[in-house]
């Protein structure tokens, strides 16, 4: 399945390039498509317990998150926009 944005090449599945921010917060992890940082993104949310008790569509960082995304709260599926920046196409 290749699924693009209208008019565009991007694709869930295209690997891309970490930033060196991105890079530090994956441990390391040089290139990853989309999919793979949304699972990524979801399993560190709920591992460190960042869902909002009060409202769980929110995320509320702890320090490694705020470093990265660089908001204290926010919607969890929108996390894609704060990260788009750092996905730089191969």
């Amino acid at each position: 399945i290749r699924l693009s944005l209208v008019g565009s090449e991007m694709c869930i599945r295209d690997r891309y390039k970490c930033s060196e921010r991105l890079k530090t917060f994956l441990n390391g992890q040089e290139t990853i498509t989309r999919a793979q940082l949304t699972s990524q993104m979801w399993a560190y949310f709920k591992e460190k317990n960042l869902l909002d008790p009060e409202n769980k569509q929110f995320v509320i960082s702890d320090d490694k998150l705020f470093k990265l995304i660089g908001e204290r709260r926010f919607k969890a599926f929108g996390f894609m926009k704060y990260l788009s920046k750092d996905l730089i196409p191969m």
